[in-house]
């Protein structure tokens, strides 16, 4: 009996899964949340930052199973920024995520009702013989027709309301 319950002990200690306590300390061992900045009228987040942090999270938290808010990720002093919807978020985070929110240009106009991301192909183009998937999104506007934004590199073109986001789930690995 003993020895059943040191070999539970010993799987648990060595279980990539992180608790609940200790998502605090793994915050606090990536120094997170991110302090990221703003630029634009109306104001955007910086791409360069957001595209940083998510995917040193995403490498740094692989076989791990846990999550963690936007707001666990990031800080700005500008709660009615835009937080943009890169290629980057497009790939990291879970596609509900962005379920029901509002999909704004980069100038603050809206475009409409997220719809959903999808993954195309390019190659390197010339002699090039790589090719590689990006991940871009659709919307659906106001007479419930969906549009996609094309396929060009997504950095601050749209984003979405940071206020809205905030408390929503950025990264969930399992």
């Amino acid at each position: 009996m003993k020895k059943i319950g040191l070999c539970v002990l010993l799987a648990a200690l060595a279980s990539p899964v992180v608790l609940a306590q200790d998502w605090g300390s793994l915050l606090q061992d990536m120094k997170l949340p991110e302090k990221v900045g703003t630029q634009g009228k109306p104001r955007m987040i910086k791409w360069e930052e957001v595209d940083k942090v998510l995917n040193d999270v995403a490498k740094k938290l692989q076989g791990k199973a846990c999550s963690f808010t936007f707001g666990q990720l990031f800080r700005t002093k500008h709660e009615d920024a835009l937080f943009p919807l890169t290629n980057s978020v497009m790939r990291i985070v879970p596609e509900n995520t962005f379920e029901g929110m509002m999909v704004r240009t980069r100038s603050g106009d809206e475009l409409g009702e997220f719809g959903g991301r999808y993954r195309f192909d390019r190659s390197g183009g010339g002699y090039a013989l790589s090719h590689y998937s990006l991940v871009s999104f659709q919307y659906r506007d106001a007479e419930g027709g969906f549009h996609t934004v094309g396929t060009d590199l997504l950095m601050d073109q749209y984003g979405v309301a940071w206020e809205k986001l905030q408390k929503k789930i950025a990264i969930a690995t399992q």
